[in-house]
């Protein structure tokens, strides 16, 4: 079978799908992958198209955004400027996407006639509207949970109501995403002759026969009222060598030195913070008053105001999976690949969500039992975060179960599950046509 796979998105929109491809390809399907890059910081970002050759199959790339730290900074103060989930996502469009929608419909209108099916991110509407013209089955995966609808959850950033007033909410957030994307895809439906779907939720991000839920199922299980074509498949990810990502000489020694750090990482949400030096002091200073030593990632290339100490490792980028487990907890942000990389890895997390998606995921950790409740970005200082630091690595039973989630994490195979469920709804559709 041919089957055509489009991304758009930084490593964490990329890597899943890359990961889903290969498995695809190894189960003997013929793959043709096109990715659209948004990158922080393009020196420190794979080439994904030049691991073609060892993946053995195409990895095409269309379009690519590279942001320097200091426009990242400008776009991210703008998109933080708002707390309004809906206006935030129109920012992050038109800063993200926008620039880049022309050439990702020509790669999807070619993915469409050149496969037998087609799958895509779920905010990749050029790719269904691509299939719908093509008579192609379309097939999404979901990163993000809480944007398949429920009575038993709310939409991102809503309150939860209760069962029988979420629905009402789901309405208003559709109308609201509509009012995202009713335009961008309305204009690439008229140069094509294509009826637009009106409800976002139920036809353009979620496939009517397969969306593959890309999380893990000790942080996310299935809701009851959830139709038959949503089916959790677990976190989809590369695998992982163990030597194929040697860390520094450095690092190596400081992580010897000592008793296990901290590892304290926010992501492109630090490096894109207008305020970013103070943020990364108030990291610093949080480990030195929770009497621990710390592995802090931030952009210290452009940082000249805080001291270096034997306690501290100043860290650029460096492989999670490699890290993670020699440390003794994680702050993060709350991105759904650092949520389950820290699970994953055994140890609890301490989340610092921003904006977006990472309030869902803080709330994730802290029922999984993986995490103590979130420290918000507008309300973090050093004092609260040394604290929540202490609680944390004094917790036995919070520790206790970070590993045994962990554990349980290890030995799911999300890859293998997805290709599965991807096999069987193609055998599904070939059935309903014969």
């Amino acid at each position: 079978m041919k089957i055509g796979l489009q991304s758009w998105g930084s490593a964490g929109d990329v890597r899943p799908l890359l990961a889903l491809a290969q498995g695809l390809h190894l189960a003997g399907h013929e793959v043709d992958v096109v990715v659209s890059r948004v990158d922080a910081n393009e020196a420190t970002q794979p080439d994904y198209a030049a691991l073609a050759p060892s993946a053995g199959f195409p990895i095409r790339q269309a379009g690519r955004l590279s942001y320097s730290n200091a426009a990242l900074r400008d776009l991210v103060s703008e998109i933080q400027g708002t707390r309004s989930p809906v206006q935030q996502l129109e920012r992050m469009m038109r800063g993200l996407f926008d620039p880049m929608c022309g050439e990702i419909f020509e790669a999807s209108k070619r993915l469409a006639r050149d496969n037998d099916v087609v799958i895509g991110h779920q905010l990749m509407f050029p790719l269904w509207l691509a299939a719908k013209k093509a008579d192609r089955p379309y097939f999404t995966i979901t990163f993000l949970p809480s944007m398949i609808p429920s009575a038993h959850q709310p939409p991102s950033g809503l309150p939860d109501l209760g069962r029988f007033l979420n629905p009402a909410l789901w309405r208003i957030a559709d109308f609201a995403m509509r009012s995202v994307f009713t335009a961008r895809l309305n204009r690439l439906c008229l140069a094509e002759g294509v009826p637009f779907a009106p409800d976002f939720f139920w036809n353009v991000a979620s496939s009517q026969t397969l969306n593959l839920i890309a999380v893990s199922g000790e942080l996310v299980r299935a809701l009851p009222d959830w139709p038959a074509q949503h089916r959790p498949c677990g976190f989809l990810d590369m695998p992982t060598e163990p030597n194929a990502h040697p860390l520094p000489p450095e690092l190596e020694a400081f992580l010897g030195s000592g008793p296990p750090p901290v590892f304290m990482a926010l992501g492109s949400m630090l490096l894109g913070d207008s305020k970013f030096e103070s943020l990364t002091a108030t990291l610093v200073k949080a480990a030195e008053l929770a009497g621990c030593r710390a592995i802090v990632q931030s952009a210290w290339e452009e940082i000249t105001t805080i001291p270096q100490t034997p306690n501290l490792f100043r860290a650029g980028k460096i492989p999670h999976a490699a890290v993670f487990p020699r440390c003794a907890a994680i702050v993060h942000h709350g991105g759904a690949g650092t949520s389950h990389s820290a699970t994953r890895a055994g140890r609890p997390s301490i989340v610092v969500p921003f904006a977006y998606d990472q309030g869902y995921w803080a709330r994730r950790l802290q029922e999984a039992g993986v995490a103590l409740a979130p420290l918000p970005r507008r309300s973090l200082r050093a004092d609260t975060l040394a604290k929540r630091i202490r609680d944390t690595m004094e917790n036995g039973s919070l520790k206790a179960r970070a590993a045994r989630v962990g554990e349980a994490m290890r030995i799911e195979n999300g890859v293998a599950q997805a290709v599965r469920l991807v096999e069987a709804a193609l055998v599904a559709g070939a059935a309903a046509l014969s």
